[in-house]
């Protein structure tokens, strides 16, 4: 995701408007909502309380920043988002298309998922 992200970013609006840290943002956006799916999921299974509790401002901004602190370190620190362009430049048309075909499935399951569970979950309890 991150390298498809990067490279349509830089053919986009090129290196002037920080392709790296756009996909970086993007990649840990999507671990945000898979996050947030996890606990609605967690919450329908009665293993934690995600809707009645709920989580103050601080504590998804704090959660937030970790994602982005961890994508950081595996992803852009001392350039390694170089090596996974290297990597990827290297596939035939035919691999990018199945590729970027199931990434494109991925990203909207990880939409549709929440809202699909929340809207659920509200018909169960009102």
């Amino acid at each position: 995701m991150y390298y498809r992200l990067f490279t349509w970013n830089l053919k986009k609006w090129g290196r002037y408007d920080d392709p790296q840290g756009n996909a970086l943002i993007g990649v840990s956006f999507v671990m945000f909502l898979n996050l947030n799916a996890l606990g609605v999921f967690l919450d329908f299974m009665g293993w934690f309380r995600y809707f009645e509790g709920g989580l103050s401002k601080i504590e998804v901004s704090i959660i937030l920043l970790i994602i982005l602190g961890f994508n950081y370190f595996w992803l852009m620190h001392k350039g390694k988002y170089l090596q996974l362009v290297k990597h990827y430049k290297k596939e035939s048309k035919a691999e990018r298309r199945k590729n970027t075909f199931i990434l494109w499935g991925y990203f909207v399951i990880s939409l549709v998922l929440p809202l699909l569970m929340i809207s659920i979950h509200k018909q169960l309890i009102g």
